[in-house]
């Protein structure tokens, strides 16, 4: 299996780098001159009250003087209001243009931004996701606190973030982010620090379900985080980043002695430095709910370098393919693989994960959890947009940046199936080393500041049915 893997990851690695190519030729076809020719004279803004002009002019495709073919014009319109949307600073963007009988074009961007500091009141389930919290409805396994939020901190594209939360777990953070520090407005940074105690962890896998062990009286875990990450936008559509990250867990003797490999060697604390390195093309219409276009990421993370107390070696992999196709009369077509390879070493419970976490399951399986040591996961989805999207105005809003809000619905069938590699933990871990499949129907729910809403009826490989919710895009 793990060979299998490796193919598959020589395979889209040589997609991103073809791909790559191809943005380079249409790039380069920008200052091409045909027959159907037009300049761009003036590009006018209108609606950036906060943001720079020049966060805005890092998105546009084209500039002003420059003479492209009126196909390639076009393109690169569509193009720029897709970057322009993709920022998350704009509810609405509008481009049009005027061209004279000397070919000379004046462009005018109509932008409509958001609202952009978010004091937002944190009410959230402890568990992995709702589905799961829905078999207990216990209200006790609740958070609550404050996430202020700045977006578009001095109209620059900076965010700045700070957490306090309290209840069944705690924490408290800050995440400051700069788009760009050079000239050229492609280098930028991420820096953040936080503080987690939790009074319920998870602290083993038993028949792919989560085993957790809670004490009421003290915290059972605890971890500061802090980290920097810099991020180099190669092109529009492609970048490259590193990150240095460094984690200290703590945990009670309590959770030692019901799994002694949760913390590798069978000790209570572990201190972690984790170096990573990510390269990623992503020419989707919509990150938040993309109907067209292509994303490639691949990662290498480095786990541990022998300098710290009780820290793991581990090297592993991570690669992820989506592709997005419209296939016309309103229907769409998406797939996505994701595959992790790892050096296959034993590693700690804590630094172990495949399927099961954040958005990497197979659909119908959102229950369970296949910890392994390599996985691949391939998801399909084929989706009809039932109703167009619509912009509704609330003339009882008073905010633009509210009172338009624009509506989606989409029904959609989906099939998934994936394969997790596990060398250490079979007895306890029944799913892994063989072929999982789900597939269902479902439909989604879309609209403005990135909110998507899923409803999932799902079949799995035993039989068993069940309605799953979800607030992302399923690919």
């Amino acid at each position: 299996m793990p060979q299998q893997i490796t193919k598959r990851l020589v395979f889209l690695f040589c997609i991103l780098f073809f791909s790559n190519n191809i943005f380079a030729q249409i790039d380069s076809a920008f200052n091409n001159t045909t027959s159907d020719t037009i300049i761009v004279k003036k590009i006018i803004l209108s609606g950036n009250e906060k943001t720079k002009e020049h966060i805005i002019y890092r998105e546009f495709i084209f500039h002003e003087n420059d003479t492209l073919s009126r196909r390639v014009f076009e393109a690169a319109v569509k193009r720029t209001k897709e970057n322009l949307l993709n920022t998350f600073l704009f509810n609405f963007v509008d481009i049009e243009y005027v061209t004279d009988n000397n070919f000379h074009t004046v462009v005018t961007v109509e932008l409509a931004e958001r609202w952009y500091l978010w004091p937002i009141p944190i009410f959230e389930l402890v568990d992995r996701n709702f589905n799961e919290w829905w078999q207990t409805q216990d209200f006790s396994r609740t958070n609550f606190g404050l996430n202020l939020s700045q977006q578009n901190f001095r109209g620059r594209k900076e965010s700045l973030n700070v957490i306090t939360r309290f209840g069944f777990d705690q924490n408290f953070g800050i995440l400051y982010s700069v788009p760009y520090i050079n000239k050229n407005q492609k280098t930028g940074f991420r820096v953040g620090f936080n503080y987690f105690q939790s009074k319920e962890v998870n602290y083993n896998v038993i028949d792919n379900k989560l085993v957790s062990v809670r004490t009421d009286e003290d915290f059972v875990f605890r971890q500061v985080y802090s980290g920097m990450r810099f991020s180099h936008r190669i092109r529009h559509n492609n970048s490259l980043s590193a990150a240095l990250e460094y984690r200290y867990t703590k945990v009670r003797d309590t959770l030692v002695q019901l799994n002694s490999e949760y913390l590798l060697p069978n000790t209570d604390r572990q201190k972690l430095l984790v170096f990573s390195i990510r390269y990623q093309i992503d020419s989707r219409d919509s990150k938040s709910y993309p109907l067209k276009g292509d994303l490639a990421r691949l990662s290498l993370v480095k786990q541990g370098f022998g300098a710290l107390e009780n820290e793991p070696d581990h090297t592993y992999a991570f690669l992820i393919y989506k592709h997005h196709h419209e296939l016309g009369n309103r229907l769409n077509l998406s797939g996505s693989v994701a595959a992790k390879l790892s050096d296959g070493k034993r590693i700690s419970y804590f630094n172990s994960r495949a399927l099961g976490y954040e958005n990497f399951f197979v659909r119908g399986y959102e229950l369970y959890v296949i910890n392994g040591q390599h996985f691949s996961l391939f998801k399909s989805n084929l989706k009809y947009n039932l109703v167009k999207e619509r912009v509704y105005h609330l003339k009882w809003l008073p905010s633009k940046k509210f009172n338009k809000v624009p509506l989606a619905f989409y029904v959609n069938a989906y099939s998934d199936f994936a394969y997790v590699h596990d060398n250490y933990f079979e007895s306890t871990n029944p799913l892994a080393n063989e072929w999982i499949n789900g597939f269902g129907a479902g439909i989604d729910f879309v609209t403005y500041y990135d909110l998507v809403t899923r409803f999932d009826y799902s079949i799995n490989k035993f039989g068993d049915k069940a309605f799953f919710i979800h607030f992302r895009a399923p690919i």
